[in-house]
């Protein structure tokens, strides 16, 4: 099994916050489950911490509204820090999953802190109602988040 995982999230039916879906699709078809297990859904969850534990990299793959349109960033997260954070204290906080909390959760469900951790994003062009992304995201956002996973990979 593969010890780099992608967790994609995001709206296929808001334009580009289907970033993280597409990617996961297009992962999929680019890399081989022994190199890259995908879990793809619209928003991260609890459960994924059990994906987590059995990865050395993660990398969580979502669209942004703070990142410039189009562009991509690859931000390392300090898996440490994330161990500071609370796990899960009700079924209320599911709603606010971040990848810290993850990274949290799974330090403290499963005893494992992944060697690294990084947040994968990509600049929303449009979040209107479409199962689009849009042209910019195809062109250039998709194939450098491919390259940065193809980077990581190896």
């Amino acid at each position: 099994m593969s010890s780099v995982l992608l967790l994609a999230c995001g709206n296929p039916l808001r334009g580009d916050d289907g970033f993280g879906l597409h990617l996961a699709e297009t992962a999929a078809l680019r890399f081989v489950p022994t190199q890259l297990r995908i879990v793809a859904a619209q928003q991260w969850t609890p459960e994924m911490a059990a994906e987590i534990a059995l990865a050395e990299v993660v990398v969580f793959a979502d669209a942004s509204v703070t990142t410039p349109p189009g562009q991509v960033v690859l931000i390392p997260l300090d898996t440490a820090q994330a161990s500071k954070e609370p796990a899960l204290g009700s079924i209320r906080e599911t709603h606010h999953l971040n990848p810290a909390r993850l990274l949290a959760c799974t330090e403290a469900w499963y005893n494992h802190r992944p060697r690294q951790a990084y947040l994968l994003t990509a600049g929303a062009v449009s979040l209107n109602h479409t199962d689009r992304l849009s042209p910019d995201m195809l062109k250039y956002a998709i194939p450098a988040a491919l390259a940065h996973l193809e980077r990581l990979i190896a």
